[in-house]
């Protein structure tokens, strides 16, 4: 084991407090330009962390995404909207009534809120 400390005062420098400045930064934005309620920050937060898990980096001196690196495979960045936007939700064939609607209409809170089935 080997320690290493930092400079005092300049957590910049420590790669995690960075990774995490700019996840706030970016989920900060996306709140102010989807002019969402603060309630929904945990979904800006997510929304940011899979926009950062699919931005190029290095590993190994070999280019890659930590999406890939984790999961070795590549994640479809279409599926990636703006956040707060405007979507439309197709309802299964059980759910809709007749002469009804095919859909609902709700806000994009990131494609993780879609995996867990949440939207408002």
């Amino acid at each position: 084991i080997q320690l290493r400390s930092s400079t005092p005062h300049h957590q910049e420098q420590n790669e995690c407090e960075r990774f995490i400045h700019h996840m706030t930064n970016l989920a900060t934005y996306a709140i102010l330009d989807s002019q969402v309620p603060q309630s929904f920050t945990i979904y800006a937060a997510r929304h940011a962390c899979t926009i950062l898990s699919v931005v190029p980096m290095t590993l190994d001196n070999v280019p890659t995404t930590s999406y890939r690196a984790l999961f070795d495979t590549d994640f479809d960045i279409r599926l990636i909207k703006r956040f707060g936007c405007e979507i439309f939700l197709l309802l299964e064939k059980s759910e809709r009534v007749a002469f009804g609607s095919k859909g609902v209409r709700g806000i994009y809170l990131g494609q993780a809120a879609i995996l867990l089935n949440r939207m408002f």
